[in-house]
C-alpha cells in the first residue's frame, strides 16, 4: 500500500513526504493540541493548489488527508 495517491501527477519523485506538499497556516485556528507542546494544533494548507479543505481518513494507526480541490492524498500520521 502506498502512503500517497496522486491522480494529477503532483508528486515529483518517489519519496515525497507531507512537508513537500503541505504547509502550515500562520494564523492559529485551533485551541487543542498535544499536552507536551506549547502551541495548539496547526492548520494545514495544500502547497500545490492552496486548498484549505481536506477529507480525513483514519485507520487503526494511520491518518490520511485528501485535498478537496486537487484530490492529492497523503499520510499525515503513521504509528
Amino acid at each position: 500500500m502506498k502512503d500517497r495517491y496522486d491522480p494529477k501527477c503532483i508528486v515529483i519523485g518517489d519519496y515525497a513526504t507531507q512537508e513537500h506538499y503541505l504547509k502550515e497556516k500562520e494564523e492559529i485556528e485551533f485551541n487543542i493540541g498535544q499536552s507536551y507542546e506549547e502551541t495548539p494544533a496547526r492548520t494545514l494548507i495544500c502547497k500545490y493548489c492552496g486548498g484549505e479543505e481536506f477529507k480525513v481518513g483514519q485507520g487503526d494507526y494511520f491518518t490520511a488527508i485528501k485535498c478537496i480541490k486537487c484530490e492529492y492524498e497523503v499520510c499525515i500520521h503513521d504509528g
